[in-house]
């Protein structure tokens, strides 16, 4: 008589009867482990790919990798069919996001229909009413964006009634709501909040809610006494997994693939598992390296444990990987730059070092920088885009905790870290009371050590790279006390002015005696370093003073030249120059008029109109004759992926790519002063001349046979019709034959607002109906 088979979960310290008491009976035919013996697991057809997901989030796609958590997907799945509301809490490391992901979400979808559900998945990063607009389908998005627009307190209500039909199901998830108190401004998560609370109070029951958030950031929430009301008896905090539920994460996903585990290599994974607090991406990320290292293929089916000991299990392998990255793919040179890097990504929050997202278009500037940054994005340290986002970010906050490189440098940058996170909270309320009051707004300047000490690691670099407005409360503060000194010793001088009259007046004239004498040999120098100016005030070096004006005429004569001798781009260049400093001229004289006692507004106009009339004609003959071409060749390109962080890098070659240089960038007129990606301030717009814009939709229209141009017939972002700007979107779709979901991508004809700019449109909508750019406009009936 031959020996009983037994399922392979008795092979690695459990049984079925461990699994009956955590999951229904019904669906104990779903373990493979359950339900077959090891032989048995290394006959089923091998998949080769690692079914662990290392640092990376479990998306919906990612059900069947996603195991141990059945009976929480069931009961929070049911507990939101009937509340509609839910808030997760649990440590960093818990598995929050995956829960939902990969199971509640699959599991509602399974029970109300694919096609019924309609999800939006963001985290709030600095503004969460954009983060929800980006995750919106795209024809969803001309409506949040005039709803948005309103900026009123139920705007969130607005938005989903006009959204919703009776046959959908809504679900919204928050991730990382947290982010609400460490990275958005006060001012904005108090809008959105509001408004969150008048949306639950709606108690919509096909609209669902669910809030993931750090367990550690509940007191944050007392300040929010409406919110706390509404959302207190859907709290649910999470456990870890239990032993039996963690030999299914480990050893089910392995025998769905037909891999098992040398026998004690489950149970020793378990033992480490618990040394290290739980934390699930580390034993995601152990398995996963386990899996690549093994060289799975059907002679070799087995992960052991040699290989598992040699990467230092669960509590060494991330460190021991990240340190080889680090000494052995990394130079001298670039292992600094790593590290301004890293401090970049990094925040310190309630005494915890924490991920801070971070635009890719601060690196983008220094091919060093941006080298060393691919590198790291490439060896999965850092990740980017996640969300559909144009930033970068730290692949996990596990690699904070459990890095010692990484803690170590923390340790050291503390002061850095702490100083620049104060920096960037300041200048955002700086810049919210100057909307309101100009005088008020000094206040909120930095002095003392606490500006002497940023200033001195700003010039150390400390900071890697900070945005337009921390350098501008910067360059303001120091000015506010520059010029308070100056009052000071200007008041200590004033008795020995009258005793001191004679010998200035001698001295002074000696001097200009001596100017005269030399001024030959250094008017070149002079003139040379009068023009630096007009470049320094341009992009934010030196702020404008009364010798501006004067310098201004120069500066336009030198551009004159440039373009008479054929140096187009140096002529744009100058031209942009002029305009860029002369705004910045006319807001310093709004802001401080007394510095400026003979400005001569007539001059400055005149200097502005010369200026603008030059470039728009070079423009016009060298940028949109080279568009025309492409366009008359059938030249489209196309944009890659929606990345507003990285500028024309986005686009291949093409008349989609001139179209957004031209007004984009530095080649035209360039709108996009502060080098973000976007237009979304009414002065970045109004530097694209109307002519222009009426320009490029004739031209777009004629060589599109009148398909193309800056709107559709019924929308700012869809124009059936166009298919030269040809957008691919995904949409999730039932599979019939399989029950299951799957992600289809589908193209939709564009509009050129849509492939040239990016959220918020408002400004870029405001200039183009101002200047009746578009042929076609908008059908508001």
């Amino acid at each position: 008589m031959s020996a009983p088979i037994f399922p392979y979960i008795c092979d690695i310290g459990g049984d079925v009867k461990g699994i009956l008491g955590d999951v229904k009976a019904e669906v104990i035919n779903q373990y493979i482990i359950a339900q077959k013996s090891e032989a048995e697991i290394h006959s089923q057809r091998l998949k080769k790919g690692s079914p662990y997901l290392g640092l990376k989030k479990f998306e919906p796609e990612d059900k069947d990798k996603f195991f141990g958590r059945e009976q929480w997907i069931t009961k929070l799945s049911k507990d939101l069919e009937q509340d509609n509301l839910l808030l997760l809490l649990g440590a960093s490391g818990s598995g929050k996001s995956s829960l939902v992901q990969a199971g509640i979400i699959p599991y509602l979808s399974d029970e109300w229909g694919t096609s019924k559900l309609i999800k939006s998945v963001f985290v709030p990063y600095k503004n969460p009413f954009k983060s929800l607009y980006n995750s919106l389908q795209n024809n969803h998005k001309n409506i949040a964006n005039q709803i948005f627009e309103e900026k009123s307190s139920d705007c969130l209500i607005k938005l989903f009634n006009k959204l919703k039909d009776n046959s959908q199901q809504w679900l919204i998830f928050i991730d990382q709501f947290e982010e609400l108190f460490t990275i958005t401004p006060k001012i904005e998560r108090d809008k959105f909040i509001t408004n969150l609370v008048l949306l639950i109070r709606q108690k919509d029951s096909s609209l669902k809610l669910v809030l993931a958030m750090r367990s550690d950031f509940l007191d944050n929430l007392r300040e929010y006494a409406d919110f706390i009301n509404e959302i207190e008896e859907q709290i649910r905090l999470i456990r870890d997994l239990n032993e039996s539920e963690l030999r299914l994460a480990i050893a089910e996903p392995a025998a769905r693939n037909g891999v098992t585990f040398e026998k004690g290599l489950v149970e020793q994974i378990i033992s480490d598992f618990d040394k290290q607090a739980g934390s699930l991406p580390l034993l995601q990320y152990t398995l996963d390296l386990l899996w690549e290292k093994s060289g799975i293929s059907d002679n070799s089916r087995v992960l052991n444990i040699e290989i598992y000991d040699d990467l230092d299990g669960v509590g060494g392998a991330l460190e021991k990987q990240a340190e080889y990255i680090y000494k052995e793919k990394l130079n001298t040179q670039e292992k600094k730059v790593a590290e301004k890097i890293f401090i970049e990504l990094i925040d310190i929050v309630k005494k915890e070092p924490i991920s801070r997202r971070v635009e890719q278009s601060q690196f983008i500037n220094d091919p060093i920088k941006e080298s060393v940054l691919n590198k790291l994005i490439e060896s999965r340290l850092l990740v980017s885009g996640r969300d559909k986002s144009t930033t970068v970010e730290v692949a996990h906050e596990e690699l904070l905790r459990s890095w010692k490189f990484i803690r170590d440098l923390i340790e050291e940058q503390e002061e850095v870290i702490l100083l620049r996170k104060r920096l960037i909270d300041d200048t955002y309320q700086w810049c919210e009371v100057k909307k309101q009051n100009l005088e008020k707004a000094k206040d909120e300047l930095w002095s003392g050590s606490k500006l002497e000490r940023v200033f001195e690691l700003i010039n150390k670099e400390a900071f890697g790279s900070l945005d337009k407005d921390s350098n501008q409360f910067i360059q303001e503060s120091i000015e506010q006390r520059d010029y308070l000194a100056r009052e000071k010793e200007y008041q200590r001088q004033r008795e020995l002015e009258a005793a001191k009259k004679i010998t200035i007046l001698a001295v002074s004239v000696a001097a200009l005696c001596i100017i005269a004498s030399i001024a030959g040999i250094f008017a070149w120098s002079q003139r040379k370093a009068s023009l630096q100016v007009v470049r320094d005030v341009a992009v934010g070096l030196e702020l404008p003073s009364s010798d501006l004006l004067d310098i201004l005429p120069d500066f336009l004569q030198e551009a004159s030249k440039r373009k008479e001798k054929g140096d187009i781009d140096r002529a744009i260049a100058y031209y942009n120059y002029i305009l860029t400093a002369a705004d910045k001229l006319q807001k310093r004289i709004v802001e401080k008029p007394k510095e400026f006692p003979n400005f001569s507004k007539t001059k400055l106009e005149e200097i502005q109109k010369t200026a603008d009339a030059s470039l728009l004609k070079m423009v016009h003959e060298h940028r949109l004759s080279f568009l025309e071409e492409q366009l008359k060749q059938g030249l489209i390109g196309e944009r890659e992926e929606p990345a507003p962080g990285n500028l024309e890098k986005q686009y291949t070659e093409g008349a989609i790519k001139t179209t957004y240089k031209i007004l984009m960038r530095p080649f035209g007129y360039y709108g996009d002063l502060n080098n973000d990606g976007f237009l979304d301030k009414p002065e970045e717009a109004e530097r694209i001349p109307c002519e222009t814009l009426q320009k490029i939709e004739q031209l777009w229209r004629k060589y599109t046979k009148d398909r193309c141009g800056w709107y559709g017939t019924n929308s700012h972002f869809e124009n059936l019709d166009c298919q030269e700007l040809v957008r691919l979107g995904e949409e999730e779709i039932l599979d019939t034959k399989t029950g299951q979901i799957i992600n289809k991508t589908s193209s939709y004809g564009g509009t050129l607002l849509e492939s040239v700019f990016d959220f918020p449109f408002n400004s870029v909508i405001e200039r183009i109906d101002s200047c009746h750019a578009s042929a076609k406009p908008i059908n508001q009936e």
